[in-house]
């Protein structure tokens, strides 16, 4: 076996294949750096939630704690508290540190596949085979389509930041297992810290035990050897596993979105849709084609679209065993993609998914590796050509990347694209919709408010056929619910329709066991606004703690208790806001209001105060804030 230990040589020709590297990422990824957020969590993640934004200790502490959308991931938040510091909510700069993630993960990948290779083809680690092959995993992995999801969207910042370690991982194991016997500690506790790392940026890294044990038997070939000693040195691994595999169950407990249940999803189901998972990633790395967001789970996974793929993927997994003697290397590849595949192959079910392209980032990159040695096998026989195909391939992976990532440039284009692929997606429908909604709001003119609130409806309703749903009916009711404002002739008519709709898709939801706490806040709205405030402030109770790090709730109870006539409680919601807005001149004009009527004059002026220093050239807001510290003066006087 060669040594691992042997230091790259100078001169321009070493950086050439990292340099090549960097420039095929950053042509691929290019779109990406000018995207913006898109609502498919991004929304719920970022642009609606405070509690990430800054790096102070109670942000600190959150990150370290959150179970936030069912995920465990504080070294996640951490580099996005970072990017908060340095980008606010400029969307660019969030992309660029993905971007720039990514980029150091394929460097990475091309160090760990240079020492692979060359232990697995018992060749140099300078070999010019060696080296060609290894570009060419690396680039097999950075720059192919099904990458775009993790890189070109900011909420899976979790992919690329643990990718990273999570190579690192494995770089830092070979070390340790080929390094001379004064060298392996240091290797062994890099390979700890990096494991570490990787967790605390996303779960998927509870594999790494089993992954290093395969790399143990092939092409480290360790458990031939010294097999006791391979099976002890994964003991601290294992324990790190059980750690974050526990806080990530326990994440996904704390989310509407936990784990199915195995009456609602069967043995028979999950064993299909794992077989399938095999199929589908190996064929959409072969043919990355249709690439859409969602896969949404069928009502019935044993049909001959998904039985026939996952026996293809059995007899395969049979056959590759079967040649086992002559081509350990494939069915070390294929051992290693499907242990990493194994956490969210649909054993363990969660969400409304049946596969999904982010699921490829960790997964696939065996067969990147694999693609490697073949052409370093090639480079061997005829170096040109092996230059050639290289070439080929790269240029068209980087091509057919460029063009993906321009699909997740904003929202409409990200559902419009999934719509043309699978037309009844109700995912897409709903969160077109939903993106109609918001963007009404700021609309320029009537005509175009109605426009989008219009566009709104079709979706909803077209969703609503395809796939009936809650979601759809709390939709139709918001939509009417805003409409009422411009048809003012309707407008009784909307709002009662607005709130029949709201309250029956809330009531549809409580009886299927899942309640969106945002379908809720609607209900408490809508309930507002039709008079009826101790309903509402019932449901914005539930509101405000299902969701105690957005303020929305607090601002919209916080009116329902002022509608009771609870003003001190009003002002105590409003408060609540402000920890989180403390920025926002209405939330200290109502605190100002709140406390005036609770009799509080002084903290009530010195909000009023407050509100008129932060209304700045809004003259119409300004003369509210006057017009509310007169009448409190007025009030004084009186006394």
């Amino acid at each position: 076996m060669p040594s691992a230990s042997v230091a790259v040589p100078g001169g321009r020709q070493a950086w050439a294949a990292p340099v090549a590297l960097l420039l095929l990422v950053a042509a691929a990824f290019a779109p990406a750096l000018g995207a913006d957020w898109v609502q498919w969590d991004d929304d719920r993640n970022f642009t609606e939630n405070w509690a990430w934004r800054g790096l102070t200790p109670d942000h600190l502490a959150w990150m370290a704690t959150t179970f936030h959308m069912g995920h465990y991931q504080p070294l996640s938040w951490l580099t996005l508290g970072l990017d908060w510091e340095l980008w606010g909510l400029d969307a660019r700069g969030y992309h660029l540190t993905n971007v720039a993630l990514h980029a150091a993960t394929a460097l990475a990948l091309f160090q760990l596949a240079r020492r692979l290779l060359a232990i697995g083809l018992a060749a140099d680690l300078h070999e010019p085979s060696v080296e060609l092959g290894a570009l060419c995993a690396a680039a097999s992995f950075a720059v192919h389509p099904l990458r775009v999801e993790s890189v070109a969207w900011i909420t899976e910042r979790r992919d690329v930041l643990g990718g990273m370690f999570f190579v690192l991982a494995i770089q830092a194991w070979i070390r340790y297992a080929t390094a001379t016997a004064g060298r392996r500690a240091r290797w062994y506790a890099a390979a700890l810290v990096f494991a570490l790392l990787s967790l605390c940026a996303k779960a998927a890294a509870i594999v790494l035990p089993a992954l290093l044990l395969v790399l143990d038997v092939w092409p480290l070939r360790r458990l031939e050897r010294q097999a006791r000693l391979a099976l002890l040195d994964k003991l601290p691994f294992v324990l790190l596993s059980g750690v974050f595999g526990a806080l990530a169950l326990a994440a996904q407990a704390s989310t509407q979105a936990a784990l199915i249940d195995i009456e609602r999803h069967g043995l028979a189901e999950r064993a299909v849709q794992a077989a399938y998972g095999l199929a589908f990633y190996t064929a959409k790395t072969l043919w990355p084609v249709n690439l859409v967001p969602i896969h949404e789970l069928p009502a019935s996974l044993l049909t001959p679209r998904l039985l026939i793929p996952a026996a293809a993927a059995v007899a395969l997994t049979l056959i590759l065993v079967g040649l086992r003697g002559r081509a350990p290397a494939l069915l070390a590849a294929w051992t290693a993609f499907a242990v990493i595949l194994s956490p969210v192959s649909g054993v363990a079910q969660a969400g409304p998914q049946l596969v999904a392209d982010r699921y490829s980032y960790f997964s696939t990159m065996p067969f990147a590796i694999l693609a490697g040695a073949a052409l370093a096998v090639l480079a061997r026989r005829n170096a040109g050509v092996a230059r050639t195909v290289l070439l080929v391939l790269a240029g068209a992976l980087c091509w057919a990347t460029h063009v993906q990532t321009r699909v997740w440039r904003d929202t409409r284009a990200l559902w419009e694209h999934t719509l043309a692929v699978d037309p009844d997606c109700g995912v897409a429908l709903h969160n077109l919709g939903s993106w109609c909604l918001v963007q009404s709001a700021t609309a320029p003119d009537a005509p175009a408010r109605r426009a989008l609130l219009q566009e709104a409806r079709a979706l909803f309703e077209r969703g609503a056929r395809a796939a009936p749903a809650p979601k759809f009916e709390v939709g139709l009711g918001v939509v009417a619910g805003e409409l009422a404002a411009l048809e003012p002739e309707r407008a009784d008519a909307l709002r009662r329709e607005a709130l029949a709709r709201i309250e029956g898709g809330v009531r549809w939801g409580e009886a299927l066991g899942r309640v969106e706490t945002a379908w809720r806040f609607q209900l408490g709205a809508a309930l507002l606004e039709s008079g009826r405030s101790d309903d509402a402030a019932r449901e914005l109770e539930q509101v405000v703690r299902d969701w105690p790090d957005n303020p929305q709730g607090q601002r919209v109870l916080a009116l329902a208790r002022a509608a009771q006539g609870r003003f001190e409680d009003a002002a105590h919601h409003v408060e609540v806001a402000l920890r989180s807005q403390p920025q926002e001149p209405v939330l200290w004009l109502r605190l100002g209001t709140f406390r005036s009527y609770a009799g509080q004059r002084d903290s009530a002026r010195a909000a009023l105060e407050r509100a008129l220093e932060l209304c700045g050239l809004d003259p119409a807001f300004a003369e509210l804030a006057r017009a509310a510290r007169a009448e409190l003066l007025r009030m004084e006087g009186g006394d």
